[in-house]
């Protein structure tokens, strides 16, 4: 574990010696046995450690709030996708959200969010979405009678919606 807070940590320099003593070892020693020991998928460590901080240290990265006027929705960021990686590396950012063929409100994004190993998704009202085919974000509101869409990509879960074509500011919760 001392070895993941000294990468995680805000060090300048990150080589086997500073990282031994931002972990309190007096050489790197320890840590190169423990790392030649181990064998691992870089993806599969990746992911292990962002379920861990997403459940167990509940960092309010995983919440972005989406404002506008005195109206707050929080969205959570919950599954662990490229797209959901990718998302919140966009923020802050100032949006508007347009309505769309009576059933969803939608904005245009910056930029492209990355959909790499996307799979689609079943539409839930208020779940917040991107389209592939064109990069938008948006909500659905009357999901009724739509069902899956591989068009789709899940980007958080909510069960408010209250964004109603307005600018909306789009952030990290904390």
């Amino acid at each position: 574990m001392s070895y993941l807070v000294g990468l995680l940590s805000p060090l300048a320099s990150k080589n086997g010696w500073t990282l031994a003593e931002a972990a309190g070892d007096g050489t790197p020693d320890r840590m190169q046995r423990l790392l030649n020991r181990s064998a691992g998928d870089a993806d599969a460590v990746r992911d292990y450690l962002f379920a861990y901080v997403a459940e167990r240290l509940a960092r309010d990265d995983r919440v972005v709030r989406f404002r506008t006027g005195s109206t707050t929705v929080e969205v959570a960021i919950e599954e662990n996708t490229p797209t959901t990686r990718d998302f919140p590396s966009m923020l802050p950012m100032t949006l508007p959200f347009e309505e769309c063929g009576g059933r969803k409100k939608v904005t245009t994004l910056s930029r492209r969010v990355d959909y790499d190993g996307a799979t689609g998704m079943t539409l839930e009202n208020a779940d917040p979405f991107s389209y592939m085919p064109w990069g938008n974000l948006g909500f659905f509101y009357r999901a009724d009678g739509l069902g899956h869409s591989d068009d789709l990509v899940r980007t958080g879960t909510t069960d408010d919606l209250h964004l109603d074509g307005q600018n909306v500011r789009i952030g990290a919760a904390g």
